[in-house]
C-alpha cells in the first residue's frame, strides 16, 4: 500500500487539491455548491495523482540514477513496470477528466 502511495504522491496530490477548492472558494459569483465543489476537488486530485504515476513510470531510468529518486517503486521493481499500470493512469485521468466535466455541467 505504501509503494501506490508513493507512486501516486498522494500528499503532494492532497495539496494541489487544496488549492483547488481554495481557488473555488473565492470564485465570484454564486457558489458552486458542495456537490460541483467535492467533483471538481476530487478530480484535480486524481489528476494530479495520475499524472504523478505517469513521471514516475516514464522516468524510471533516470529515477533509478538519482540519489533522492532511486527508492520509487518501479525503480527498486515493488511495482512492476508494464501496460497495466498505464491503464491505470489512463483510466484515473480519463475519470478525472470526465468527473470535472460532469460536474460543470450537471451538478
Amino acid at each position: 500500500m505504501k509503494a501506490v502511495l508513493n507512486l501516486f504522491k498522494v500528499r503532494i496530490g492532497v495539496a494541489i487539491a487544496v488549492a483547488a477548492a481554495a481557488g473555488l472558494a473565492v470564485e465570484r459569483g454564486a457558489s458552486p455548491g458542495f456537490g460541483k465543489t467535492s467533483a471538481l476537488v476530487l478530480a484535480v486530485l486524481f489528476a494530479s495523482a495520475a499524472a504523478g504515476a505517469f513521471n514516475q513510470y516514464v522516468e524510471r531510468d533516470i529515477d533509478a540514477r538519482m540519489a533522492r529518486t532511486h527508492g520509487r517503486p518501479f525503480v527498486t521493481g515493488v511495482l512492476r513496470h508494464g501496460p497495466f499500470w498505464l491503464w491505470v493512469i489512463a483510466a484515473m485521468l480519463a475519470a478525472s477528466v470526465l468527473a470535472a466535466a460532469l460536474s460543470t455541467l450537471i451538478l
